[in-house]
């Protein structure tokens, strides 16, 4: 199923074999709308339609490496008693304990100080979303704004297993991962 509210977009989904069900409104197709009220519409028009789902998988459409088999270990995740949600991460390649800012001025300001003289394989992993995908419990959706108000389990990916595309950078990027992926499989 396709959320969308441009004609261009329906027509493309619905030749690759997707549903269109309903054209998205005006007031969840600005940039202002967040993946949520996205998600609730699309969650309570169905339920006008007398359709409704114990489960939701948002899968977002720059995601040129996700696999069948990531979204099947996802389900499987969700099928725990306690899991919400599973949101697919990824680990930062250098521990973000180093960050550095550059100033206004140019210069460089390490923003955690303590930790400059810390061997990076010292310091903890820390991970962030890998913009692929959110599988969740359809109550969340109805009764929480974020997905991050739920108890939610991560499914790690390698870096080589996602790429957030917004440049043409990005694209070459995932191209890479792909064939890399690839030559993995054959």
């Amino acid at each position: 199923m396709v959320s969308t509210d441009d004609l261009e977009i329906k027509a493309i989904a619905e030749k690759a074999g997707a549903i269109v069900p309903f054209l998205r409104s005006a007031r969840n197709s600005d940039d202002n709308a967040s993946t949520m009220d996205v998600l609730r519409e699309v969650v309570e028009v169905y339920k006008e339609r007398a359709r409704e789902f114990k489960y939701v998988c948002c899968i977002y459409p720059c995601s040129p490496l996700l696999t069948p088999s990531k979204l099947i270990e996802a389900n499987n995740l969700m099928l725990l008693d306690a899991t919400e949600a599973v949101i697919p991460v990824l680990r930062y390649g250098h521990p973000i304990q180093r960050a550095l800012k550059i100033q206004c001025t140019g210069g460089l300001e390490m923003l955690l100080r303590q930790n400059a003289n810390t061997k990076s394989q010292d310091l903890d992993a820390f991970y962030h979303d890998s913009g692929q995908f959110y599988f969740m419990k359809t109550m969340i959706i109805l009764e929480s704004n974020s997905i991050w108000e739920c108890k939610a389990v991560p499914l790690v990916l390698s870096e080589l297993e996602a790429q957030d595309i917004d440049n043409e950078d990005d694209w070459a990027l995932a191209e890479l991962k792909y064939l890399r992926l690839k030559e993995r499989y054959e």
